[in-house]
């Protein structure tokens, strides 16, 4: 009865823990078969080898910003794009909040930080950027917090767990994904040559 219990408890709590981001049971989700997206386009999102670089259409969507405007994704059409998808109740995502910034902010106004957020509230939305120092819009014009409380956009980008985080190119194509907590010294290299191909 013991192992029994043992065994039950093992079979919720690992995946209990993946499900959150403080474990991760696969490698990076980048270097798998991207799922079937809307427009029925299945292709491989890109690894580090040149010769697999296939990078898919991302869905077209519009959601709410904080303050209320709407935002829409091909707005920003021509530029390279973070695109994070994180919720307040999510341990992981403020760990990995600091490292989205400073990849912005590494970027110099270069890459969007489009911050998706899942929570239902707003005011949960904005106790989580106090806690972590977020600046203010007018002088971060290139960091977007985007509010998702139904999932809308989460689900049409697959999105199974907290946090994701894609990475578009120009034409608003997913390039990379990474699931867990985003670091910068991973995604240097991707943002680096999108950055350096100057074609939009």
């Amino acid at each position: 009865m013991k192992w029994v219990l043992l065994l039950l408890m093992f079979c919720i709590i690992i995946p209990g823990l993946h499900y959150t981001g403080f474990i991760t049971l696969f490698k990076d989700s980048s270097s798998k078969p991207a799922t079937e997206l809307p427009s029925g386009t299945k292709k491989t999102v890109s690894t580090d080898k040149k010769s697999d670089w296939s990078p898919i259409p991302s869905p077209k969507w519009q959601a709410q910003s904080l303050n209320g405007d709407v935002f829409s994704l091909k707005d920003l059409k021509g530029q390279i794009i973070i695109l994070n998808f994180w919720a307040s109740w999510c341990l992981p995502c403020h760990k990995e909040f600091p490292e989205l910034m400073a990849a912005a902010q590494w970027a110099k106004g270069k890459v969007k930080l489009v911050a998706v957020s899942v929570d239902s509230s707003k005011e949960d939305i904005k106790s989580f950027l106090k806690r972590h120092n977020f600046p203010n819009k007018k002088n971060k014009p290139y960091i977007h917090i985007i509010w998702d409380p139904e999932f809308k956009v989460a689900h049409q980008f697959n999105v199974v767990k907290f946090p994701e985080t894609f990475i578009l190119n120009r034409d608003l194509k997913i390039v990379k994904k990474y699931t867990g907590v985003f670091s910068l010294k991973k995604a240097k290299k991707v943002l680096e040559s999108l950055l350096s191909n100057n074609k939009k």
